[in-house]
């Protein structure tokens, strides 16, 4: 997604999702799509997951921020593993792209923002509040994907459970 823009300039959206639900787990926007950024939405995807990343396979694109060496570092600290493909896999971003789409379509360009504190605050609070809890997704059954997630969840359990008494 191309940046947003504010009143004093515009700012870069990075995002972390889970393949499977198309949760969007972290998200950060920053002046430059960079390490930095990308790191701090990884670093939010693993406190929402609380600290339950290890072995998590992590696709993203081949840019820069992506293969910088303090993204590495994070990923191995973290336990994640980034698949090495080669450059330009038009899916490895494929998901992603689509959701920064929607979220531009359907919030950002109906609204104004002043400052960057305020489009960061106002789009995160848009997708914890709205995409991810109320949204409804056409991947996820028709159901809001937190709720998708807690329903697999609770299934994944109970068949583990099953298995363990068998």
């Amino acid at each position: 997604m191309t940046g947003t823009e504010t009143g004093e300039d515009k700012l870069c959206p990075a995002s972390v999702h889970d393949a499977f639900s198309r949760r969007a787990l972290g998200c950060a926007m920053g002046e430059r799509q960079d390490a930095a950024l990308v790191s701090a939405s990884l670093q939010m995807a693993a406190a929402t997951r609380v600290g339950t990343m290890d072995g998590v396979v992590f696709h993203s694109d081949r840019g820069p921020e992506y293969t910088s060496g303090a993204y590495n570092t994070l990923c191995g600290q973290l336990g994640v593993v980034q698949p090495v493909g080669p450059v330009g896999p038009a899916l490895d971003s494929a998901a992603a792209e689509s959701f920064h789409s929607t979220v531009k379509a359907g919030y950002i360009h109906r609204h104004l923002f002043a400052t960057r504190a305020g489009a960061r605050l106002k789009t995160a609070t848009r997708i914890a509040d709205f995409c991810n809890t109320r949204r409804r997704h056409s991947a996820a059954d028709g159901l809001p994907l937190v709720e998708f997630e807690r329903i697999i969840n609770h299934k994944r359990a109970e068949a583990h459970h099953e298995a363990r008494a068998a």
